[in-house]
């Protein structure tokens, strides 16, 4: 159907070619004195064929129709746009459940002391913070208060 138009509009394939498969909004021929002719033309086009256009191109061809001033040319009402929908928006995320971090063990009777960070994992210790039982400087290798990340 472009092609047709457009040939119609300028007889000429190399401006064919430029035009694409744009639409009113983004390509109108050169020759502005044709303008009116192919903008009546496709208006007739896409109403007899039931095609949509977008809401730009709708603005676009009213425009140029009523640069045109003609009475009798065919107004952009008689092609439908391109319907809109509405999607609902997807439900909101449950809401994170806050979880407590596990409590360090208890001591049992004097100090905690942990050999290595692996001990203090198996013992479920892990991470160790300053000022908890078995908070070792050792066992803190980036000194951020946290031992056994």
């Amino acid at each position: 159907m472009t092609y047709l138009l457009h040939q119609r509009c300028d007889h000429d394939k190399p401006t064919n070619g430029q035009k694409g498969n744009g639409d009113a909004a983004t390509w109108l021929p050169p020759n502005k004195s044709y303008r009116c002719t192919y903008v009546t033309r496709q208006v007739q086009v896409k109403a007899e064929y039931g095609l949509w256009v977008t809401q730009a191109e709708k603005d676009a061809i009213t425009r140029v129709l009523s640069d045109c001033g003609a009475a009798t040319a065919p107004g952009p009402d008689l092609i439908p746009s391109v319907p809109t929908t509405t999607v609902a928006p997807p439900p909101p995320l449950p809401a994170p459940v806050p979880q407590e971090p596990a409590p360090a063990p208890a001591p049992s009777g004097g100090a905690v002391y942990f050999k290595n960070c692996s001990a203090a994992r198996a013992a479920g210790a892990a991470p160790i913070y300053v000022g908890e039982p078995g908070y070792r400087g050792k066992l803190d290798r980036d000194g951020d208060g946290v031992a056994c990340e």
